[in-house]
């Protein structure tokens, strides 16, 4: 038996994610020179582990997490210097990912760059 389909199928439904903030540790040269590299990956363990404690569903990001708690910089923030006894010189460390381009949110257009070069060459 054969089944012919006449009509289109039916789109599959948007996919809904929630919006998310980046909290990532800011200039991490900096902070490299200043803590020592063991140092700044136990901060950004600590700060991955906060992230959790505050959602669940946070997930990592390069040197920081990405959670959808409302001001999540803040919250973060409070609650390493509660729970973890951040001071205050490792907690201002912390800066939005996204606001300060720690972390790339348009890989698309990096890989056009790449490719534009590659023609020119």
């Amino acid at each position: 038996m054969i089944r012919l389909r006449f009509t289109a199928p039916a789109p599959p439904p948007p996919l809904v994610c929630p919006a998310g903030s980046a909290v990532v540790v800011g200039d991490w040269d900096l902070a490299s020179a200043a803590y020592g590299p063991e140092r700044l990956r136990g901060l950004v363990t600590e700060l991955r582990a906060a992230a959790r404690d505050l959602d669940p569903d946070a997930v990592d990001v390069p040197r920081g997490a990405e959670l959808s708690t409302p001001d999540a910089l803040d919250a973060v923030g409070r609650h390493l210097a509660a729970a973890y006894r951040w001071k205050p010189e490792e907690v201002i460390l912390l800066v939005d990912g996204a606001a300060t381009a720690a972390i790339r949110t348009h890989p698309v257009r990096v890989w056009q760059r790449r490719l534009r070069r590659r023609a020119r060459a």
